[in-house]
């Protein structure tokens, strides 16, 4: 039985951020073959396939060497033309490239240096120079995590219950009090594939390991730690990074890479635009990916008033993808549903969250009239129109009429005053007005 002093000593812990991480690999003495020939520095990350997958954090340019560590490996990776690191031991000295101990193995390239120690000096170290993100840390120790594996497809939104065993030298830790010591913790860390949605994503925490036997984890103190792992995350490839705590050590553990896809299921409601019909929800779920059979969606529709109605959709006894949502509240309607399906894949039990749905219900607009009022309607714009145009006609005839009449006496007028012209020129009128002047005039003679 291993004593809780000693279990400390052997405790691992937390995974490395991988975006900035030094690649720190442990040898095992048996291997001569390794001893006597450095692997080439490009291929860092294959020295996975060698050692256990273990890494040590660092903490910008520092890390931290145990007393668990006989001998190690560190691939530095640096900018193109950069000159070679300088290493600071914890007691203040320092190494380079062209001076350092004799045990000391250094070999430097353009934009890489390796450098192999037996029997480091223990405690902080730092790393001086132009360093790149490729750099990573990896040990080999006695202390182990060893994790369910994952599926290789996972879908995004999925959530996993994943198990955990930590042991020393191939043998489960007893010591009840060192397993209450460690806090563990998973991470997806992206492969930065540049054609996928989580190129540049920073490392993501997916779960917390627990050992108290809350949740999903069966027994309390039994050795084996339980995370609910969620996979909402960018779509993409990742690596499944462990990371544990420690008082005194970290380690990080990790595992092959696996592939997040878009969940093959939808979300989609037509909205009424009538007042009380019901608006319409519908799930679609790809049966090329899952059984149709054998689906259970389970949420809520949160209305805009607060009140929830309950989504409980079970398809082998008959259900539909579809739910009616009543139509008396208008504002943002919200649906939240989780997906309990069958993989055809590999025969998986799948539990996924949906993508949030969120939809708007307007006021519906009045209703209009019906067929027999437009009929109506129409009917009486028509007489109106009938009316109208009679009144025109009749207002046309009787200016008409006016402006006959006024030619009419203008033309009467006219000749009349050319018979009166014609007659005075003549003298008609003037002579009989003459003629009682001349008889007054002989008289007055006489």
């Amino acid at each position: 039985m291993i004593k809780f002093g000693n279990a400390i000593s052997v405790a691992l812990s937390s995974l490395l951020m991988c975006v900035a991480l030094i690649g720190v690999v442990s040898v095992p003495k048996a291997s001569a073959q390794t001893s006597e020939r450095l692997p080439n520095p490009y291929d860092a990350f294959r020295l996975a396939d060698m050692t256990p997958d273990s890494q040590l954090p660092l903490l910008g340019d520092r890390f931290r060497i145990d007393d668990h560590i006989d001998e190690i490996t560190m691939v530095f990776f640096r900018q193109t033309q950069s000159r070679p690191v300088v290493l600071i031991l914890p007691d203040g000295s320092k190494w380079y490239s062209s001076r350092h101990p004799e045990h000391v193995r250094w070999e430097s390239g353009p934009g890489f240096d390796q450098v192999r120690i037996q029997n480091p000096m223990r405690g902080p170290w730092q790393v001086s120079g132009e360093l790149r993100s490729e750099s990573r840390l990896m040990v080999i120790s006695d202390l182990t995590f060893q994790a369910d594996p994952l599926p290789e497809l996972i879908f995004r939104g999925e959530r996993l219950a994943v198990t955990g065993r930590f042991s020393e030298a191939g043998e489960p830790i007893e010591q009840r009090d060192f397993r209450n010591a460690i806090e563990m913790q998973m991470y997806l860390v992206s492969t930065n594939s540049e054609n996928e949605e989580n190129f540049g994503l920073n490392p993501r925490l997916v779960g917390e390991f627990v050992d108290d036997g809350r949740g999903l984890d069966a027994r309390a103190r039994d050795g084996e730690f339980t995370g609910e792992i969620d996979f909402s995350v960018p779509t993409g490839s990742y690596i499944p990074s462990y990371r544990a705590h420690t008082p005194l050590y970290q380690r990080t553990f990790e595992q092959p890479p696996i592939r997040i896809t878009r969940l093959p299921a939808t979300t989609h409601v037509d909205v009424s635009e009538v007042a009380e019909r019901s608006h319409r929800l519908e799930f679609k779920v790809n049966d090329a990916y899952f059984d149709p059979a054998d689906i259970v969606l389970r949420g809520e529709v949160e209305f805009p008033n607060g009140e929830l109605q309950l989504i409980d959709i079970r398809t082998k006894q008959g259900d539909s993808l579809v739910q009616r949502i009543p139509n008396y509240v208008t504002g943002l309607f919200s649906v939240r549903a989780t997906l309990y399906a069958t993989s055809r894949h590999d025969g998986r039990e799948i539990v996924a969250q949906l993508d949030d749905y969120e939809f708007i219900s307007r006021q519906p607009e009045p209703p209009g009239p019906s067929d027999e009022e437009l009929m109506q309607q129409r009917l009486a714009e028509r007489e109106a129109a009938a009316v109208a145009r009679i009144e025109a006609e009749q207002q046309a005839q009787r200016s008409q009429v006016r402006i006959l009449m006024m030619i009419i006496a203008f033309n009467l007028l006219l000749a009349t005053s050319w018979i009166v012209w014609l007659l005075w020129r003549k003298g008609m009128i003037g002579k009989r007005g003459a003629k009682p002047a001349k008889k007054g005039a002989k008289k007055a003679k006489k």
